[in-house]
Order: C-alpha cells, then sequence, then structure tokens
C-alpha cells in the first residue's frame, strides 16, 4: 500500500484539481454567489492542475519552488471551503433550517478551515514543534469537519448512504492526503548564518632570551699575615 501511494502521490495534486474544477464547474451558469463560488473553484483548480503538471515535467528542478508553493495550496482549499460554508449559513439562517447539529457543524468546520489555512502557512515558512503540533491538530479537526459535511446535509440532518457525492469524497479523501503527506514532510530548517572564519593572530615568536654574563668575580688575595 505504501509503495502504491509513493506511485500516485506525484499525480495527487493534478487528480484533486480534476476533481475541483468538475465538482464546481456547473456553478459558473449559476448568479451572485453561486457563480462566485464557481469562479473561485475553477481559479483554485488551475493553480492544483498547474502544480501537479510542471512538478512531473521538471522533476527535481522545480523542487524549491514547490517548497513554497505547496504550503500555499495547501491553504487554498480550506480557505474555499470557509467561504464556501460560510455562505451556505447566512443563506440557510436566513431561512431558519438550521438545526442545532447544523449550526456545530458549521461553526467546526469554519473555525478549522481558517485555523488550519493560517496555522500550516505560518508553520512552513517559520515552523518549531509548537507549531507542528498545532497544524496535526487543526488538519485532523478540518479532514473531521469535510467528514461532518458528507455524511450530513447543510441543515444538519444526517445523510443516507444514496445521497452521499462520489466525486466530493473523492475530493475530500485526495486533499485530505496531501495535507497529511504535507505535514509528515520534515520542516525546512532555517539557514544557518556561516561563521566567518576568525583570523588567528599568530603570536610573535618569541627571542631566545639574554643571558648577561656577569663578570667572574676575584678570589679575594689571601691576607699576608
Amino acid at each position: 500500500m505504501k509503495k502504491f501511494y509513493e506511485i500516485v502521490k506525484p499525480f495527487l495534486s493534478i487528480i484533486f484539481g480534476a476533481l475541483l474544477f468538475l465538482c464546481y464547474f456547473n456553478l459558473l451558469g449559476g448568479q451572485g454567489e453561486v457563480l462566485a463560488i464557481g469562479i473561485i473553484a475553477v481559479i483554485f483548480a488551475a493553480f492544483y492542475l498547474c502544480i501537479g503538471i510542471i512538478g512531473i515535467v521538471l522533476g527535481e528542478k522545480f523542487a524549491s519552488a514547490r517548497k513554497v508553493l505547496d504550503p500555499i495550496g495547501m491553504a487554498l482549499f480550506p480557505l474555499f471551503m470557509f467561504v464556501y460554508w460560510l455562505l451556505n449559513v447566512i443563506n440557510l439562517a436566513q431561512a431558519e433550517v438550521l438545526g442545532p447539529a447544523g449550526w456545530t457543524i458549521a461553526i467546526l468546520s469554519m473555525v478549522a478551515s481558517i485555523a488550519v489555512a493560517i496555522v500550516v502557512l505560518i508553520n512552513a515558512f517559520a515552523g518549531n514543534a509548537v507549531l507542528r503540533r498545532l497544524s496535526n491538530l487543526f488538519a485532523s479537526i478540518f479532514i473531521l469537519s469535510l467528514l461532518l459535511n458528507l455524511t450530513f446535509d447543510l441543515a444538519g440532518n444526517p445523510e443516507t448512504l444514496g445521497n452521499i457525492s462520489v466525486p466530493v469524497l473523492a475530493m475530500y479523501v485526495t486533499f485530505s492526503a496531501m495535507l497529511l503527506s504535507s505535514l509528515a514532510a520534515p520542516a525546512p530548517e532555517a539557514p544557518k548564518a556561516e561563521a566567518e572564519p576568525e583570523a588567528k593572530e599568530e603570536a610573535p615568536a618569541e627571542e631566545p632570551a639574554q643571558v648577561e654574563e656577569k663578570p667572574a668575580e676575584s678570589e679575594p688575595e689571601a691576607k699576608e699575615e
């Protein structure tokens, strides 16, 4: 299974971008908020498709750019879902169809989406142990919110198996795999400033100590008695 995942991993961005595009492409025929969601989804889908295609074509030459683009990609979809859930909550609250479960799932989803987007970006560029643990925590809550939005409708009522959208399920699973994989990768280390070699001052060679020659003391002459 792990070997299969390593083979599929380079194509996850392309798969996710294609699913995101197809799931929301028909919204371009709507108006107002529906059209806005469709436009944002198509732009984000193009971003994921471009990253995936360029990464496969260029390979290791694109590795340095991916260190910046991958964290941005991990933040874009949660931001998109935050806008999507926020607009749904506004519309459903006006229609007064949201139940207690619907409000709970909506609030949890919005908080998790905006939190994971912010923390993942900060952790990618200025990471430490605490931010890494927070990233894992919010990523888990965000994946839970995706699962809850699949198994419950917008009003908070449980969904039946026949009402679960298979393309949306595949899209959520693909992004969850990408998110967990990015968090499992080691955080980039901050470049260490190279210490300048200190010029070693050579101690001046000690001059041999000059021994002062003392004049030989004349022996005292014996006094004649």
